[in-house]
């Protein structure tokens, strides 16, 4: 990226720049107007997470604010691209916490229990006190999901293992977390969970688009990971999914080096002096969701690694929540141009930020960065979709 310098903000972009960013300002989810041609699908571009929390972990589980306030940063930072962040090994004070810190999301906590040598389940509780469980954080414009809990599998002296969905018939969208059971020695019931999760998908949510996001306690290579990663990847797969961090991307075929990515889970970088280095946390899409880019990030307070994710969703026969810009509102405020016309103008004042105000993370002022506003805009007849801002 090119150094940062101050420049003056030419005076015949700054009064319409002005009159589009105090529309953005206002930041209204409004609801959506019915499409002209009510058979037309929908597109949202978006940003997704996964994230293991380690609020099981020895090492990791007793720490106090400092893995929630990180990750409240790390949304907000995203946001409000950010649609979805899938969590395991969740502490609840962590996850209320997150519900009081981030307004514009909702957190959905399922806890998971822990069946005694009765086989009574008995709550599971953190390295600390509070229950553990796994977490969807997801978008207050999302409003109409319905929540769904499996159970993958018992087993004495064992924490339960599940799976938590967050289902929407509007747009026929579903967003699920799993945690599958660990350890070599368990490998036989992690692929038994695996299936189950498969045929769940499949029969309860059919002609949905699934995000599942996961700490699936497996590399990409394995029998259990069969069960996600579709049959065009090769090595036995039988799943119905793609994974956003797969090296082959959207371009999916046998090669070996398909089912991979980026570690997610270790001890020492590179497994150095022994360490352990595993892609063990994953993001699975519909084959239909279109993958722009993935990316595992360091985490300092888990022993596993967030993944986030750049991806395309389509709505059928509906409009996709989102930022929105009244034309009309626009006009009265003396924007004369057309909403492409518009979008073009940002384009040529990308190094003018004098009005941008701080919740899309720029500098507020009289004065303008060379910052590259890089945007992403779906124009229709009646709305302005801001789909995503973010420094190129």
């Amino acid at each position: 990226m090119e150094p940062l310098k101050r420049v003056p903000c030419p005076r015949a972009l700054a009064s319409p720049l002005t009159a589009l960013v105090l529309a953005l300002a206002s930041v209204v989810l409004m609801a959506p107007v019915p499409p002209e041609d009510p058979a037309r699908d929908y597109s949202e571009r978006m940003f997704i997470g996964q994230f293991n929390m380690a609020g099981g972990s020895d090492e990791y589980g007793g720490h106090g604010s400092e893995a929630p306030e990180a990750l409240v940063r790390s949304i907000k930072g995203r946001s409000p691209a950010l649609a979805f962040v899938t969590i395991n090994e969740g502490c609840k004070d962590w996850l209320d916490y997150l519900d009081e810190q981030l307004p514009d999301y909702n957190v959905k906590f399922d806890p998971v229990f822990k069946n005694d040598d009765k086989g009574n389940p008995q709550p599971q509780p953190c390295r600390h006190d509070s229950q553990f469980g796994n977490a969807i954080i997801y978008r207050k414009d999302f409003s109409d999901f319905q929540t769904k809990s499996y159970e993958l599998q018992d087993a004495v002296g064992h924490a339960q293992r599940k799976m938590l969905c967050l289902g929407s018939d509007s747009k026929r969208l579903v967003v699920c977390t799993v945690h599958l059971v660990s350890g070599e020695d368990h490998r036989e019931q992690r692929e038994q969970e695996a299936e189950r999760v498969r045929r769940w998908l499949a029969k309860d949510y059919a002609a949905y688009t699934v995000i599942l996001g996961g700490d699936l306690n497996d590399e990409p290579g394995s029998e259990a990971l069969s069960s996600f990663y579709l049959s065009d990847y090769g090595q036995d797969a039988h799943g119905a999914l793609k994974e956003v961090d797969s090296p082959c991307g959207d371009d999916i075929n046998e090669r070996d080096s398909c089912r991979d990515g980026e570690h997610t889970h270790g001890e020492l970088p590179g497994g150095l002096l022994g360490g352990i280095n595993e892609k063990f946390d994953y993001l699975f899409v519909s084959p239909k969701v279109t993958v722009h880019d993935a990316d595992a990030t360091k985490s300092l307070y888990s022993d596993h690694d967030p993944l986030w994710a750049d991806v395309e969703v389509t709505y059928p026969h509906g409009e996709q929540p989102g930022i929105s810009i009244s034309v009309t509102w626009m006009k009265a405020s003396g924007w004369s141009r057309s909403p492409s016309e518009a979008m073009t103008s940002i384009g040529r004042t990308r190094s003018c930020n004098a009005c941008v105000p701080s919740f899309m993370g720029r500098t507020t002022g009289q004065e303008c960065r060379s910052l590259g506003l890089a945007r992403r805009a779906t124009i229709s007849s009646k709305r302005w979709w801001i789909r995503n801002w973010a420094e190129s």
